[in-house]
């Protein structure tokens, strides 16, 4: 302890660290990253057995964020008691102990009432319902709903209180609003894409607010909802526009489910189930809101090429413009032609026949003129120099185009 510049003494700690030490997260980290190895290594040498929703889709084990932990496993007696273990060891390592008491365990609904019972007293845990909220954003089962996001709406109005409408000016009530928006909002609307009655109502409430000082004051007002979120530039109030925050916030997040590698296990598990079903549905939460702008935001990217590539030839956009674009191949055609990029690829070299040569000699420099990467193809953006996505971007150019698990641990 210092006393005006002064060592006067040491505070021994008898265990964990202080609410607001900033170097909590640190700590957390260097700790949970012990757990974290410790529940891979039982995994690899069978001690512990992951939950597989696909024979060849490996899911997560584990999630930590500072002191929040998920984990999913099996949920057999010998999965519990070896969890129960490794969590023994960490604690007597760590110091940090887990609170069973404010643990949750959840089953999918298949688990037959006298099998729970069982492996709720064999862990001590109370048994938790779905939806439950993970980092201020709800998890649950299904797409998302009204009934879902409706919490998230209630918490978000109710900090719009009377009492603060009466005692701030327009330009403090304007202020108000942007930073429960940018604060309250971001989470929940990069993952779900809401439902256009709850953006409705909130739009609406946030207008009469604006306004009036109170969500629930009637009163005409002349001024469209949409000139008060144009920017200062533009004669707006510089507010956001939820529909078009949404909207930016998920195309972001579908571009990197697309091309960043940290989201490798999601597209190894929805694209993979989706080809298979041949674009039929698949069951998730977060896909549905994906879905809607992958195919949109695929025409924004251009793919570079690796020796092994992938790519359709004819179909994917690799050269610039899809092949069967540049050739006005027509869709009864289009379905015929099945070759791969790397069909034309071989030691690292373009390997084009000679009909095809002969017959498309410009096209043929173009393929020529694409470099054959070492490593595998990856997605880039077509509109920065950089091949990424910008914020901006997102809300400018990108806005132009207009089973549930056997046994989930939270401790």
């Amino acid at each position: 302890m210092l006393i005006n510049g002064s060592s006067e003494g040491y505070f021994h700690c008898s265990r964990g660290v202080r609410q607001g030490d900033p170097l909590s997260p640190l700590l957390f980290r260097i700790a949970k990253d012990f757990l974290s190895r410790l529940l891979s290594r039982m995994v690899d040498f069978s001690q512990l057995l992951p939950i597989s929703p696909l024979r060849e889709f490996s899911a997560p084990t584990h999630l930590l964020y500072a002191d929040d932990v998920l984990i999913f496993y099996r949920g057999t007696v010998r999965n519990l008691k070896n969890i129960m273990s490794a969590f023994k060891v960490y604690g007597n390592i760590s110091g940090q102990l887990v609170n069973w008491g404010k643990s949750s365990i959840y089953f999918r609904s298949s688990v037959f009432p006298s099998r729970i019972g069982r492996l709720q007293s064999l862990v001590g845990m109370q048994i938790g319902q779905l939806p439950f909220s993970y980092l201020g954003v709800p998890l649950f089962q299904g797409k998302p709903n009204k009934s879902v996001l409706q919490p998230i709406t209630d918490k978000i109005l109710s900090k719009f209180a009377k009492w603060k409408g009466k005692a701030l000016s327009l330009a403090g009530r304007a202020t108000l609003i942007k930073s429960v928006i940018t604060g309250s909002f971001v989470h929940s609307f990069m993952i779900y894409k809401w439902s256009s009655s709850l953006m409705r109502l909130i739009n609406r409430k946030l207008r009469i607010y604006l306004w009036t000082g109170s969500c629930e004051q009637i009163k005409l007002i002349r001024d469209a909802w949409d000139r008060c979120c144009k920017p200062y530039s533009q004669g707006g109030l510089g507010l956001k526009d939820l529909w078009l925050l949404n909207d930016s916030l998920l195309k972001k997040l579908t571009w990197k489910f697309m091309t960043y590698h940290a989201f490798s296990f999601l597209r190894e598990r929805y694209l993979t189930q989706l080809r298979k079903s041949h674009g039929g549905y698949v069951t998730s939460s977060i896909w549905p809101s994906f879905r809607s702008y992958y195919s949109d935001l695929l025409k924004e990217g251009i793919w570079l090429i690796g020796e092994n590539s992938q790519q359709d030839f004819w179909g994917d956009n690799w050269l610039g413009v899809p092949i069967l674009e540049l050739l006005g191949i027509p869709d009864y055609l289009a379905s015929l032609l099945t070759k791969r990029v790397s069909d034309f690829i071989h030691e690292g070299r373009w390997v084009l026949e000679d009909s095809f040569l002969a017959r498309f000699p410009d096209l043929c420099f173009r393929i020529d003129m694409i470099a054959i990467s070492p490593v595998a193809d990856s997605l880039v953006w077509a509109h920065s120099r950089d091949g990424q996505t910008k914020q901006g971007g997102h809300s400018g150019h990108l806005n132009l185009l207009s089973r549930a698990v056997p046994a989930i641990l939270n401790v």
